[in-house]
């Protein structure tokens, strides 16, 4: 989906899933310096912890939700909120 509404020329950091796309750059990616994949790992595994913070509430499958995609997106984007007042107030997302 995110892929869908870039802007022309930009781009979205993935893992190794999603090599050969165009819109997508990753830690693989052919001819990187060691500044550029570092910075790049470190952003990885951030995206990865805030995933596992969304995991915790078990929100994110559609499947074993019971109502309609509507109150899923709503719910989804709720715990989202919730995610991020928690990294806010713990001064980050690794503090």
């Amino acid at each position: 989906y995110t892929k869908n509404i870039l802007t022309p020329g930009e781009k979205v950091l993935a893992d190794r899933g999603y090599r050969g796309d165009e819109r997508v750059v990753t830690n693989f990616d052919v001819g990187i310096d060691a500044t550029v994949k570092k910075a790049r790992g470190r952003l990885l595994a951030r995206h990865e912890t805030i995933n596992g913070r969304l995991k915790m509430w078990n929100c994110l499958n559609v499947a074993k939700f019971r109502h309609d995609a509507e109150k899923h997106s709503n719910f989804v984007n709720a715990v989202a909120v919730m995610v991020q007042l928690r990294i806010s107030a713990q001064g980050g997302v690794w503090s």
